[in-house]
């Protein structure tokens, strides 16, 4: 690593300034380096000329910004699932695209575009100024770089990620540098200062007004993430301490060591008071430290999977929440092994050379990061780690003597040669990554076209993942969207698509539009939980002529409860399905619960190369390599419409044949049963139950329910 000198002349303001400059350019050219293949798309990536997003919750930013900038922001939010309130504070990016679009009448939709790489610039200057502030100008454009380029971030904060992720590595570093700059004092003199071990002054590095400065900046950096991304913001404060803490190893007085004991005791009794519930017996004064609790360990249940009750895998099938595998982290975090192997070299520099400030720095990334054994969203914060890691090496190669001889142009020029040779790999992987957007042009045809049909008094029955593409499209409201996933509601979505009764999937629907969660609740908690109003409806709704009866038996008076379950249908609801949810095994498992075919794991779907297979429909088989597959039915799918084809065996597979597709898809009969198999691949035109208001083979369809 070089040593700090104050940076000597590459330390001067202009360095770094220039250092700032590159990495700016650097990551908005990424990003812009993708347009062509947004606009070479048009005909799926764009509605009425102006670019669709790229993630589902990006919509539902979108609309509150849209709702603000118009004034028409208020309190309860009719769109959602039981019309619950907005955010009592407008979501801090839908507000920036507010203002922005205020100021410089940018469409709202393009400005959600565009947005996102011009955010991630930002976060991309703090990585290059933490690694400055470790290991000179070549540590700077080595973290600015390839911290930029990596394939996991780089995707978060592309063309058309219009959510938090750009900003969620800004706050952290940011509080990383002050918290940081507190303990080992003014970022120049980080390296020698950290790595001395001689008795240290009772007098702490920097003035008192240097070290409240950077006191200040952490206490900023926590305090921004708390409000720009509320449910990680939760875990930000403790684990900063927790780093803070586990920094008595390094060079300090041995007050400043005591004092970082002492919060590292405080700490583990406050992780102890939490997790023996004692937070819910503070007085009445301290009820929103209770609240607090309540929801940081509701929210690490959900991350770890250790949420419990009839519903306890609710989080297993949110993408960002399963766990990554380890064989995919150097892909996802770096572009490949190489690069991922330098920045682990830099960081056992930095150990073996006790270079506690950068350990410091780093160290916040790593305990965050950690998590991703539980959740994949959380590589996000390994990403600092992997940028930084590389700066102390190029740092070490800055400081050796052929190169520290070399005049200073030359010295930087080496610099930038290095940091791209670093970012490579992370370069192209992101770069070559598929484009293409959450939901295309023809659905949000599909819904533009029910909404204009429908009213806003109707309800859309949709999987979660549709439900703010569809709310802001459709302009209607939707029984779930992507912050609803309460197990109970997946569950009742669920439930009608895998049942393989249209009837009962119809009366199902009736019931939840009428009554929403709390119907379900309510009937719960009367019989004893969710398993037993679960089969009481399934049974009730299967056979309604012996309603009477089985409320009866149940306990319940049948002339409350039979106009309760079986109620007047006072909004349209609309079945709304995409051809892609068949490859989402989450809602038929969560469907089939306490039932007698209840799934034991999601049914996965499969894909085969066309190439590699061979269908003999006369047979009903299906040939690949050496062996040959028995299926029970064969759907030939075409702009056309649909063709089926009895295959040999009654349980065998279901095979579809989509016309341009490379791929055959194979799914499970049960699926293909399913309410929501048959509308899509068997009878689209709908049963007696379901009336067809819009259809196509390769979309998905809309359908009516009566």
């Amino acid at each position: 690593m070089a040593s700090n000198n104050a940076h000597g002349t590459e330390g001067r303001f202009s360095i770094l300034l220039l250092v700032l400059i590159v990495t700016a350019a650097w990551t908005l050219g990424l990003h812009l380096a993708r347009l062509p293949d947004w606009t070479n798309q048009r005909g799926s990536t764009f509605v009425a000329g102006q670019p669709l997003l790229t993630t589902a919750d990006g919509y539902y930013y979108l609309r509150l910004a849209e709702e603000h900038a118009s004034g028409e922001y208020r309190d309860r939010d009719e769109l959602r699932p039981g019309q619950i309130k907005r955010p009592e504070h407008v979501p801090p990016v839908s507000a920036l695209a507010s203002a922005l679009h205020k100021t410089l009448s940018i469409p709202m939709r393009e400005l959600a575009f565009y947005l996102p790489p011009a955010l991630a610039v930002l976060s991309s200057l703090a990585l290059a100024l933490a690694g400055w502030a470790v290991a000179g100008p070549w540590g700077g454009l080595a973290a600015g770089l390839a911290g930029a380029a990596s394939p996991f971030w780089f995707v978060r904060c592309s063309l058309g990620w219009f959510d938090t992720d750009p900003l969620n590595l800004f706050f952290p570093v940011l509080a990383a540098l002050g918290l940081t700059g507190f303990a080992f004092g003014p970022w120049g003199h980080w390296s020698a200062r950290s790595r001395q071990v001689q008795n240290e002054p009772e007098q702490p590095p920097g003035s008192w007004r240097v070290r409240a400065a950077q006191l200040l900046l952490c206490a900023a950096g926590i305090v921004g993430l708390a409000l720009w991304w509320p449910s990680v913001g939760l875990l930000a404060l403790p684990l900063f301490c927790l780093a803070y803490g586990l920094s008595f190893m390094a060079p300090a007085s041995r007050t400043e060591r005591l004092t970082k004991l002492g919060l590292l005791l405080l700490l583990a009794a406050g992780l102890g008071f939490l997790g023996l519930g004692l937070h819910r017996h503070l007085p009445q004064a301290l009820a929103g430290f209770t609240s607090l609790g309540d929801s940081a360990l509701a929210h690490l249940g959900l991350i770890t999977k250790q949420s419990s009750g009839a519903f306890a895998e609710v989080g297993q099938s949110i993408s960002e929440l399963t766990p990554l595998e380890i064989s995919r982290l150097p892909q996802d975090l770096a572009g490949g092994w190489l690069p991922l192997a330098a920045s682990l070299a830099g960081l056992a520099l930095a150990v073996l050379r006790r270079d506690w400030a950068a350990l410091m720095l780093i160290l916040p990334f790593v305990l965050l990061g950690a998590l991703v054994g539980f959740a994949q969203r959380f590589v996000i914060f390994l990403v600092p780690a992997y940028a930084l890691g590389l700066s102390l090496l190029a740092g070490t190669l800055a400081a050796r003597p052929g190169i520290a001889r070399l005049r200073p142009a030359i010295r930087l020029a080496l610099a930038g040669l290095l940091a791209m040779a670093l970012a490579a790999p992370g370069v192209w992987a992101s770069l070559t990554r598929p484009v293409h957007p959450a939901f295309n042009t023809a659905q949000a045809a599909l819904a533009m076209s029910v909404g204009s049909a429908g009213s806003s008094s109707g309800l859309f029955w949709n999987w979660w993942d549709q439900g703010y593409f569809l709310q802001y499209f459709a302009k209607m409201p939707t029984l779930i969207d992507g912050g609803s996933q309460d197990p109970e509601r997946i569950f009742l979505a669920s439930l009608p698509l895998a049942s393989n009764d249209p009837a009962l999937a119809a009366r199902w629907m009736r019931f939840v539009a009428a009554h929403d969660v709390e119907g379900f609740r309510r009937l719960a908690q009367r019989l004893g939980g969710p398993r037993q109003a679960a089969e009481l409806l399934r049974a009730v709704f299967a056979d309604p002529e012996q309603t009477e009866k089985m409320l009866t038996a149940a306990g319940l008076d049948p002339g409350q409860w039979k106009p309760y379950l079986f109620p007047v249908m006072r909004k349209p609801v609309f079945i709304h399905l995409t051809v892609d949810i068949i490859y989402k095994g989450w809602w038929y498992y969560y469907g089939s619960l306490f039932s007698e075919s209840q799934a034991k794991t999601p049914p996965e779907t499969t894909l085969v190369p066309v190439a590699m297979a061979t269908i003999d429909k006369g047979r009903g088989t299906m040939q690949v390599g050496q062996g040959i597959l028995p299926l029970s039915m064969v759907v030939e799918v075409s702009r056309n419409g649909l063709e089926h084809s009895q295959g040999a065996s009654a349980e065998g597979m279901v095979a579809l044949r989509v016309e341009g597709s490379p791929y055959l898809t194979l799914l499970v009969r049960p699926m293909y049963d399913s309410v929501a198999g048959q509308l899509l691949y068997a009878n689209p035109k709908g049963f007696e139950e379901f009336k067809q208001l819009a259809y196509h083979p390769f979309v998905g369809g809309v359908w009516l329910v009566q």
